[in-house]
């Protein structure tokens, strides 16, 4: 899709629980996780959280310092 990413998929999809997805970035060696989590409760059925974890594809390889990403979240009312 002109992302330039390796590969990116969920390896776990509930809508209404959460999941995992993982996206590969070869050029700038970097594989983030990504999870996302339903917490129940409240009075609108609960909340979500978001962990986001990075690691190299090629721990020996090259580092990019200037790779940046940006996670957003938006709450509507």
């Amino acid at each position: 899709q002109g992302d330039g990413l390796d590969m990116y998929t969920w390896t776990e999809y509930d809508a209404r629980e959460g999941g995992t997805q993982v996206l590969k970035d070869g050029a700038n060696n970097v594989k983030l996780t990504t999870e996302f989590l339903k917490i129940p409760g409240g009075d609108h059925g609960g909340s979500w959280a978001a962990r986001i974890k990075g690691e190299p594809v090629d721990p020996g390889g090259h580092h990019n310092p200037s790779t940046a990403r940006q996670f957003t979240v938006t709450h509507k009312r």
